[in-house]
């Protein structure tokens, strides 16, 4: 999972600008890159979108999406 997010988090820029797209603040995404929190469902669909599923739910999030 921290792969895959630090991979779209290098596809867009930054934390700050993953952060800006998805409308949280950077330090939940950095929260999720440490392992703090989990992404929620949302974001996972949103960052697919975002990276073009370069990145995609599945690999962010593969207790949920099969």
């Amino acid at each position: 999972m921290q792969n895959a997010l630090q991979a779209a988090v290098n596809l867009v820029g930054s934390q700050a600008s993953l952060a800006r797209k998805l409308g949280v603040q950077r330090s939940t995404v950095n929260s999720w890159i440490h392992g703090r929190n989990k992404i929620p469902p949302e974001a996972a669909i949103k960052i697919e979108k975002i990276t073009d599923s370069k990145v995609t739910k599945k690999e962010l999030r593969p207790d949920l999406f099969d």
